[in-house]
């Protein structure tokens, strides 16, 4: 999957882009426009609960998720979410990604 198709997925799932960048609720844009808007600004969609709320929405991600954030330098674990929303596993995993010096773009490709 590429950045735009996983925008489209979010819109299908009920994010509305206007939120978080702004836009009045009335402003009526093509859906090509929205998907163009939020590619160039893809930093600040992939910083949006809402955006993986709707992409989880989309792809079916219905499961609850047992999140471990490891925050210490020997890798002790300090925090457990057990029962996390799936779309929020799915955006951490980006940021580990990312963490791990790997690129946007081949993180959605895992997905």
């Amino acid at each position: 999957m590429t950045i735009q198709q996983a925008i489209e997925k979010a819109n299908e799932g009920g994010w509305n882009w206007k939120e978080d960048f702004e836009y009045p609720a009335d402003l009526d844009v093509s859906p090509g426009y929205a998907v163009a808007l939020a590619t160039a600004s893809k930093e600040k969609v992939l910083l949006s609960p809402r955006f993986w709320q709707g992409l989880g929405k989309s792809l079916g991600w219905n499961r609850r998720m047992m999140l471990q954030v490891y925050t210490k330098d020997d890798g002790e674990r300090s925090n457990t979410v057990d029962g996390a929303a799936e779309w929020i596993y799915q955006m951490h995993r980006l940021v580990g990604h990312l963490a791990e010096g790997k690129s946007i773009e081949s993180y959605f490709e895992t997905l």
